[in-house]
């Protein structure tokens, strides 16, 4: 898999949420949003150092919060979790799913198809030529 592009890093800054609490690092989205090209360029060349490589164990870690959902502040289990990461590995699994998405999307897509296949035999007792036809339909689709 090719390391990061620039281009790609870009991106995974502009994803960062402003006004979040920051993970186990302690920066800020909005520092390295506002940070400019240095500390851009410093951390794109981070990403691609560590990119085939094993994830600093560091950025394993999380700081987990309590959120409040619902009525009685005094029940903990009015209470959900969340785990506060550090931005800089947001970065780097912000890379990651851009580029898993599609792959992702095609074989939902094909589970999902699927499952509506056999729901119209079972439940609507299709005959087999519309299936075929529904096949074919979304192999054109797939492949046009």
């Amino acid at each position: 898999m090719p390391e990061p592009s620039s281009f790609e890093v870009e991106l995974a800054f502009e994803m960062l949420k402003s006004h979040e609490s920051p993970g186990t690092d302690q920066i800020l989205g909005e520092f390295i949003k506002a940070g400019g090209r240095t500390i851009r360029y410093e951390i794109h060349k981070l990403t691609v150092s560590i990119f085939n490589k094993e994830v600093p164990e560091e950025w394993k870690e999380s700081n987990i919060v309590p959120i409040y959902k619902k009525v009685d502040k005094r029940d903990g289990s009015n209470y959900r979790g969340i785990s506060l990461l550090p931005s800089i590995f947001k970065v780097l699994t912000t890379v990651l799913l851009s580029r898993l998405t599609p792959y992702a999307e095609e074989i939902l897509g094909l589970i999902m198809y699927s499952a509506f296949v056999k729901y119209l035999k079972k439940k609507m007792g299709i005959q087999r030529s519309i299936t075929s036809s529904l096949y074919r339909l979304k192999e054109s689709l797939l492949f046009s």
